[in-house]
């Protein structure tokens, strides 16, 4: 099944083309109810304009940030090199902000940003496959809920510089205010 083939791809080696594939592909009516569901249990949710948002974290490097942030907005529609292909990329977001552990080949995280991603851009959330993958890769799946967000334009609040101040010292307050 490619959809599992991608998953472990992008757990294993953090290919992006393994994540877009996983964003364009989707999930199933079945995966997707249960991770909206999911996802409503554990970030804070919100209508506007009738539509329902999960308040979402991403952390990424001064690359991206120079490609894809301003001081209001992180947008991904620029498209990308993935292969032979140009395109908007798909992006992965948290439940929680955080630096994620990366490996020794991917960019040191220099931002945080939250956004208010609205539930249409919710394309994939890899914890509701974890029943369908191996025992290695299932608690990884299970720990990170990381959610896979279609290409738009977010407005977002910026964590503090994480070269000089603890990502924690300030979420809780970040965290309010976004929710007010």
């Amino acid at each position: 099944m490619q959809t599992i083939q991608d998953i472990a791809e992008w757990a294993n080696d953090l290919h992006e083309s393994a994540r877009n594939r996983l964003g364009i592909t989707g999930m199933t009516p079945e995966k997707r109810n249960a991770s909206i569901t999911e996802l409503e249990k554990i970030v804070p949710t919100r209508i506007q304009n009738g539509l329902k948002h999960f308040l979402l974290h991403r952390s990424f490097g001064n690359n991206e940030a120079k490609q894809n942030l301003t001081p209001e907005t992180y947008n991904s529609l620029t498209p990308r090199n993935f292969g032979n292909q140009q395109m908007p990329a798909y992006t992965s977001w948290s439940h929680k902000p955080m630096v994620p552990k990366m490996g020794k080949y991917s960019p040191k995280m220099t931002h945080i940003v939250s956004a208010w991603i609205p539930e249409s851009h919710v394309s994939f959330y890899f914890p509701s496959y974890a029943n369908d993958v191996d025992k290695y890769l299932k608690p990884v799946l299970e720990k990170e809920k990381e959610t896979v967000v279609k290409p738009g334009e977010f407005k977002v609040e910026h964590h503090s510089d994480l070269t000089t101040k603890p990502v924690k010292q300030h979420t809780k307050e970040l965290i309010q205010k976004l929710k007010a």
